[in-house]
């Protein structure tokens, strides 16, 4: 770059024409952002440099004044920023502080100030000079900061607090199970006993109540869990037409109970392969077929699906669910989607529930980014409905892997399926440790109780060749089951006796911790004595690798065989049952206790463990019946961790296995 200066000329021979002061410091001004000031306090002069006049907004007229500064100030600001002068002047101290002007704009500009009083040598003061200085950006971010670490510390105590409820919940969840699990276990007692006809149906009443509790406590949980924000949707590969197809198959056996007409019109089969969440989707649709079927005395429900919107790569989608019910007073209408609100005070009473499903519903599908609402009107019915968009599949043709092979299950006896199985059963609630210890006596146990872990522990000691399984609560005074159950597994004596876990406390963790610790099972109160029973001959066929008793060797013999497309294998269930009248009974009792459990397969709350936990029931329990397609994909369900894909479709075959298996009970039942 070139320039016309000279730098060899500048010898210093000649002096260059002063340049004023007052120029000099308007050019450092200008540089930094700084206006200047000067007040002669003799005379009442005030001075500025040409910065002022843009900093304060003032007009080029304006003469400097204190009186026009003191215009402009805010007016929380001027009497502070008078005093603050005067003191400074009447100390002989200079000052620092920032304050704000109006611009004639009307917004506000806050200016940082620094000011230094001048003093003649007999103590006068002469001049009172200062700078000004734009802190509108820092102030702002201090501001923001500071606003930023308010709603920190007001996030902080709100989840303080939201711990605080979340553990309250749990503790009274826990709390709850426990005299529930007691009610069920007295329920089951009774119901076994020779009583007369109307006090057994008192009793079926009971357990009914009992149960209506459980699931009560059940949707509670989850609905913890949505507030809590634990759930994330998944995306995942899946048929809405099939999944239409299997809510058909589980609610048209409930309409026509109920005398109803359920429809459904499928999607078209341009948006059938989709991608998204579709165990929610199953969630929510079958949580609004369920009320619609509950609130509707006669007529019909119906499902369908429209289309809203489409691209080469997504849908939008909006779900309708009509019913020609009592419908809704459109002042509730409003408040149907909080939780704990129903439509009528009395409906509690008469159907159950809390309140809690359309508000679990409506969580889901705002988790998922859609939207949902009602439309009724008294007297003619309603139609819920809610949106929500999903991707569209590359290839609507989904992959279903091919079942591993099985090995046989071990098999159990009807009449005394625990025949001389010695249990240790340690619980500290006197009541629910007698009640279980007399109902696992009648299938064939013999049962030694105890309070606590260390109890477990010194009786262990004394009788190490007593006992074949140990059932164990977790919370449990003077020694919990955790650390009882640890002691055991680092001695070699104790390294392979099932120990199973009973717990009231229904969250995740707990079941984790149980395994993780060395149970090799965990119970969830209340729960049915039917899968500890079937848990019990499963872990000591396992531990010893042959049947426990002599009927069951001979059940055992007959080949449980697997050929693809068997639905049941009756010559296996048959040999096991020992009977027709005992193998219909139990077939009676699988179908009871497993059409529940089909339903809640599509729950999106059931997860990987849900999943487990089922296949692990149904691995033996399907077995001793010759139900060979639910075990096989119980096996297969139970004996991997799958990928997200693979659980997915493990879901729909388990349950497409079980549809089987009902309808294959049913026409046996019957005949």
């Amino acid at each position: 770059m070139q320039t016309n200066l000279d730098f060899d000329a500048c010898d210093g021979t000649r002096s260059p024409p002063a340049v004023p002061l007052d120029e000099l410091l308007s050019v450092a001004g200008q540089a930094a952002g700084v206006a200047a000031w000067d007040w002669d306090l003799v005379s009442g002069v005030l001075h500025w440099s040409p910065e002022i006049w843009p900093l304060f907004g003032f007009d080029a007229t304006v003469r400097p004044s204190l009186e026009h500064w003191r215009a402009v100030l805010h007016p929380d600001d001027v009497q502070g920023a008078s005093q603050l002068i005067a003191h400074s002047i009447q100390q002989r101290q200079p000052f620092v502080t920032s304050y704000r002007v109006i611009l004639p704009s009307g917004a506000t500009r806050w200016l940082d100030a620094y000011g230094r009083p001048f003093h003649d040598e007999a103590g006068r003061p002469i001049r009172f000079a200062g700078i000004n200085v734009d802190a509108t950006a820092r102030v702002q971010a201090e501001q923001y900061r500071h606003q930023a670490e308010l709603r920190d510390v007001a996030r902080q105590a709100e989840q303080r607090q939201f711990d605080q409820r979340q553990r309250y919940q749990a503790f009274m969840n826990h709390e709850i199970r426990t005299p529930v699990h007691a009610m069920l276990l007295l329920a089951e007692t009774l119901v076994r006993q020779d009583i007369p006809a109307a006090a057994a149906d008192l009793v079926r009443q009971m357990r009914d109540v009992a149960q209506v509790l459980q699931g009560l406590l059940d949707r509670s949980l989850d609905f913890s869990r949505l507030e809590a924000r634990r759930l994330e949707p998944e995306r995942l590969a899946f048929d809405l037409g099939e999944m239409f197809d299997l809510l058909e198959s589980i609610f048209s056996v409930k309409s026509e109970q109920r005398g109803l007409e359920f429809r459904i019109t499928p999607p078209a089969a341009g948006w059938r392969a989709l991608i998204g969440d579709r165990y929610r989707l199953g969630q929510i649709l079958g949580n609004l077929i369920g009320n619609a079927l509950k609130f509707t005395a006669s007529g019909q429900v119906a499902l369908s699906v429209e289309l809203l919107e489409q691209s080469p790569r997504q849908v939008r989608l909006r779900f309708v669910v009509q019913d020609t019910g009592s419908g809704i007073d459109p002042v509730l209408q409003q408040q149907l989607f909080q939780p704990f609100v129903q439509s009528d005070s009395s409906i509690g009473r008469q159907f159950g529930g809390a309140g809690l499903g359309l508000a679990i519903c409506r969580e889901l599908v705002e988790l998922m980014g859609g939207e949902i609402g009602c439309d009724s009107v008294p007297g003619m019915g309603s139609r819920f409905w809610f949106t929500l968009s999903f991707a569209r599949q590359a290839s609507p043709a989904l992959a279903v892997p091919e079942p591993h092979p099985a090995a046989p299950l071990p098999q159990r006896t009807d009449a005394e399926p625990l025949a001389e199985v010695r249990v240790l059963l340690v619980e500290d609630e006197p009541v629910g440790r007698e009640l279980f210890a007399r109902l696992l006596a009648a299938e064939g146990a013999r049962v030694h109780q105890v309070e606590h872990g260390r109890a477990a522990l010194d009786w262990l000691e004394l009788h190490p060749a007593a006992v074949d399984v140990v059932l164990m609560d977790l919370n449990m005074p003077v020694m919990g089951g955790l650390v009882a159950v640890s002691r055991l597994r680092e001695s070699p004596v104790w390294s392979r006796l099932p120990v199973l876990a009973m717990s009231a406390d229904s969250q995740l963790q707990a079941r984790d911790a149980a395994l993780a610790a060395g149970m090799n099972d965990f119970f969830i109160k209340p729960f049915r004595v039917d899968d500890v029973v079937a848990s019990i001959q499963q872990q000591l066929n396992l531990r010893q690798g042959v049947p426990h008793s002599a009927a069951t060797a001979a059940a055992a013999s007959a080949p449980l065989v697997e050929p693809a497309g068997v639905v049941m294998n009756p010559a296996h269930g048959l040999a096991v049952c020992a009977g027709e009248e005992a193998y219909r009974h139990y077939l009676g009792r699988f179908l009871e206790r497993y059409q529940s459990s089909a339903a809640e397969l599509q729950s999106p709350l059931a997860d990987r463990n849900g999943l487990q936990d089922l296949a692990h029931q149904l691995k033996s329990t399907a077995s001793y019946l010759g139900l060979e397609q639910v075990v096989a994909v119980a096996r297969e369900a139970d004996g991997v961790a799958p990928s997200p894909d693979q659980l997915d479709v493990l879901r729909w075959r388990l349950h497409a296995a079980l549809t089987e298996a009902f309808a294959a009970i049913a026409a046996r039942r019957n005949a």
